[in-house]
């Protein structure tokens, strides 16, 4: 199930807590200020497990200011890649921005040596808008990309 997590409720700040201790970058964060910060916007999707509840198996983050979202990080977890589930839930997050949010407009930071993350951006109609030298703490350049949603 793909949706947008928007609210502090118990239960998707602890399957949050959990998958954000999956998350490489983000084990230190805590799930309640991340679901509480106004201008960040969080999609996931879930599964259904045996136990009879839920977990979350990617999500996106977005930082919106209409009428620009930026986009934070993504993750999907490593036993869940390569399904198509990185694609769809850009593909849902973008069209919930859009009609919710007034959102016209994407951008994002991308490792120009991280190739499937740009196969991703290119195959969602994201386009190279500049490059920031040396922006990653090891030196390597970050590619901008948009995608307007105007039209």
């Amino acid at each position: 199930m793909f949706r947008c997590v928007n609210s502090a409720n118990e239960t998707d700040e602890n399957m949050l807590k959990h998958f954000l201790s999956l998350w490489p970058g983000w084990q230190n964060y805590n799930a309640a200020n991340i679901l509480s910060t106004p201008s960040w916007k969080l999609f996931v999707k879930s599964r259904d497990i045996s136990s009879g509840g839920e977990e979350i198996i990617a999500c996106l983050i977005f930082s919106v200011v209409s009428p620009t979202a930026e986009v934070i990080d993504l993750y999907v977890l490593p036993s869940s890649r390569k399904q198509g589930i990185a694609k769809h839930l850009f593909m849902y997050a973008t069209a919930q921005l859009n009609h919710l949010d007034k959102v016209s407009e994407i951008i994002l930071e991308v490792r120009p040596s991280n190739k499937p993350a740009r196969s991703l951006y290119q195959s969602l109609g994201f386009l190279l808008i500049a490059e920031r030298k040396k922006y990653y703490s090891d030196g390597e350049n970050a590619m901008i990309l948009r995608k307007d949603l105007s039209h």
